[in-house]
């Protein structure tokens, strides 16, 4: 297994695009083979995932940030084609892109396994087409994540999900996602909030 991560309890690394590149690419990766922990990924730039684009590849992610990302395409953050990551307490904000401002996902994985978000945030993605914060076109998983103020000009503020795609989602907060919280055929594995009431105060 393979390890990166920042030196030291207190140590941090941020992996800059520079508005100009994208910050991280991963192809024919085993699942859990690579683990990328506690890192910054930000001002990446790129057709498809303009921080991070997996092909065939199911790296794990644990408590990394992703920032201010983009894509003229398909997920600003992170770009999965047949790829099954696991996001463990990740956070996405201020990403953008054609569709999927955070995260575009395409094509089953070769495990046959479901992406997954895991205590994630996403919050302040936009996408000028369809998933403002997610847009799946095959397997994914949310549980307890927070999905809030991320904007679609299509369809799915939140999380869009394609007539191909499976997205399960539970234990999870989607609120004041425009124009609206999730499209598409969401499994609910229960414990779920989809409102425009925040703070559940009927206000």
């Amino acid at each position: 297994r393979l390890s990166i991560a920042p030196l030291g309890a207190n140590g941090s690394v941020t992996v800059d695009g520079g508005g100009i590149a994208r910050c991280i690419a991963m192809t024919d990766v085993e699942p859990n083979a690579v683990v990328v922990r506690g890192i910054v990924v930000a001002n990446g730039s790129a057709v498809d995932g303009g921080g991070v684009r997996l092909l065939r590849a199911s790296p794990l992610f644990v408590e990394c940030v992703f920032t201010d990302n983009t894509a003229s395409q398909s997920g600003g953050a992170v770009r999965c084609q047949s790829s099954a990551p696991y996001f463990d307490r990740c956070a996405f904000t201020g990403n953008t892109a054609n569709n999927g401002g955070a995260i575009s996902l395409v094509g089953v994985a070769p495990t046959g396994t479901f992406a997954m978000l895991a205590g994630c945030e996403l919050t302040s993605n936009v996408a000028n087409g369809d998933g403002g914060a997610l847009h799946n076109l095959t397997q994914l998983q949310l549980d307890g994540c927070r999905v809030l103020g991320n904007g679609s000009g299509g369809f799915g503020g939140g999380l869009f999900t394609g007539t191909s795609g499976i997205s399960r989602v539970g234990n999870s907060y989607f609120c004041l996602n425009a124009p609206n919280n999730a499209t598409g055929f969401v499994e609910d594995f229960g414990g779920n909030f989809m409102g425009a009431d925040c703070n559940n105060n009927g206000i």
